[in-house]
């Protein structure tokens, strides 16, 4: 996926686009699982934290 193309999806993923939201989240979700990793392994309380967090502060992520 090209910037442009990626800068479109998170556009809409900010107004509000389930499925854009959906597709963004699963491009990240291997960032999201290499830092829930605690002592060696997956920590899924903190991957449900990390991921709550993104859900909370989606609205006001901005793109230039």
């Amino acid at each position: 996926m090209e910037n442009k193309e990626y800068a479109a999806l998170i556009r809409l993923a900010v107004a509000g686009d389930r499925y854009a939201f959906e597709a963004v989240i699963e491009r990240f979700m291997p960032l999201v699982n290499s830092k829930s990793v605690r002592k060696g392994k997956l920590d899924e309380d903190l991957r449900q934290y990390i991921l709550m967090c993104i859900v909370v502060k989606w609205p006001s992520f901005r793109i230039r």
